[in-house]
């Protein structure tokens, strides 16, 4: 009765959701275990920015990622920008670890499979609202693994550019000579001058021992520095 009693203290719930029968039946689901909640159910980012924008004080949003236009992560960021304090569970079936733990990072408080039945989802909010984060197991698992790997690449290339003697500089300027940019174009990305572009591709030329631009980062694609 307790969990029951934390969902009736809610006053304001936004779903937003762009699948309109899923989003009607989690407001089904909310209401059949409490009448008083008052849901505001929305098809689209655009259209839960303007209800955060009228009136902020809502105490939870239910997201999903995967929208046309703007997407979740595209309305957490807004909800950061903004410093508006509203708890947020993401409900999705996306499978993508990366956009997961880009949605907990920007501040959701949970994340629920679509995959969940009514019980386990009642259980996951009322989880958040009891001031904690809700993941399932298996996705902290895989968020886990996923950070292990970023170290684990991070520090393979620390070593790589250590070991040709490539400043961080350097490889924002190396990454940009794969795509094809110019000097001058590299300056402009980069805010630097043609002439501090210039030196840096210098440096990676000689670094690699490279005759030219083009051999300079075939090598860098041959030790993993570029894709």
């Amino acid at each position: 009765m307790q969990d029951t009693k934390r969902i009736r203290e809610l006053m304001r719930i936004l779903v937003v959701d762009d699948h309109k029968l899923f989003a009607d039946g989690l407001g089904l689901v909310l209401h059949s275990i409490a009448e008083s909640v008052q849901l505001i159910i929305v098809n689209s980012t655009q259209s839960a920015l303007y209800e955060i924008e009228i009136n902020p004080e809502f105490d939870l949003l239910l997201l999903d990622l995967n929208m046309p236009g703007l997407d979740g992560i595209s309305l957490l960021t807004s909800i950061k920008e903004r410093q508006a304090l509203i708890p947020c569970v993401i409900i999705s079936a996306t499978e993508d670890i990366w956009q997961i733990k880009n949605a907990l990072d920007l501040g959701a408080f949970g994340f629920v499979p679509k995959s969940f039945d009514c019980v386990q989802l009642i259980d996951a909010l009322n989880h958040v609202l009891s001031g904690n984060t809700y993941v399932p197991t298996e996705i902290i698992k895989n968020i886990n693994r996923l950070e292990e790997q970023q170290v684990r690449e991070t520090n393979k290339l620390v070593r790589i550019l250590s070991q040709f003697g490539i400043t961080k500089r350097q490889y924002e300027v190396l990454k940009l000579l794969a795509k094809g940019y110019s000097n001058q174009k590299i300056a402009s990305t980069l805010y630097l001058s043609k002439h501090t572009v210039k030196s840096h591709v210098a440096a990676l030329l000689s670094a690699f021992q490279a005759e030219n631009r083009t051999d300079c980062v075939r090598q860098a694609r041959e030790h993993g520095l570029t894709s």
